[in-house]
């Protein structure tokens, strides 16, 4: 089944859409990978070898979040969606956990390690997420974030960036691409794709650049 995201997390039928999924979960029709398959949640966590204090957009429903906490990380969960803060809120008790636009970050600068965006990118203006990505990140802190690829199905809204768009944007915002990898998601493993024409994501790791 192929992931059906949420809209843009702007307006009433956004509002509406993520107000459901909050109360009732992800379903069939509309979920996302790193929900669905706790194999993904296990190698996204594998990949971040140190205690980090983490910041989580797009934190959803928060089962990447309490993965991470329980590994020792000090994570910081946002969501722009009100209903979602709160569902991961009771859910799984998630120590911080903030309602805020990914556009404006309520964090001074050089706060985090590593910023994470799991499947939550297109749904937002990247050029501007990614720049305050960059501004909260410490002196080589680390962006890790997951997309869906040209070719995935999502829904409507979830704005798609072939890699090399992506590998720009990021590098425009201060972020240099130390790792990019096509990933296909099964329920007991993740296997790399190449060429990208069959993956369910893409995955990169970047650094911040320093001056």
């Amino acid at each position: 089944m192929k992931p059906h995201t949420a809209r843009r997390p702007r307006g009433r039928p956004a509002k509406t859409f993520f107000h459901r999924i909050a109360l009732h979960g992800w379903d069939t029709q509309h979920f996302t990978f790193t929900y669905k398959y706790p194999v993904l949640r296990r190698w996204l966590a594998a990949r971040i070898s140190a205690r980090k204090r983490i910041l989580a957009i797009g934190c959803g429903r928060g089962e990447l979040e309490r993965d991470l906490e329980e590994l020792g990380h000090s994570v910081v969960s946002l969501d722009f969606s009100f209903a979602m803060v709160r569902a991961a809120t009771a859910r799984y008790k998630l120590k911080a956990v903030v309602q805020a636009d990914a556009h404006h970050l309520p964090f001074h600068a050089a706060t985090f390690d590593m910023v994470i965006l799991p499947e939550s990118l297109g749904y937002l203006e990247a050029e501007v997420a990614l720049r305050e990505v960059a501004r909260v990140l410490k002196s080589r802190g680390r962006l890790m974030l997951t997309t869906y690829p040209l070719h995935q199905l999502a829904h409507a809204p979830y704005q798609k960036l072939s890699v090399n768009a992506l590998t720009e944007l990021l590098d425009q915002a201060g972020v240099r691409v130390q790792e990019q990898r096509f990933l296909r998601i099964g329920r007991n493993a993740i296997t790399d794709m190449f060429p990208d024409d069959n993956c369910d994501l893409l995955y990169f790791l970047g650094r911040k650049k320093t001056r």
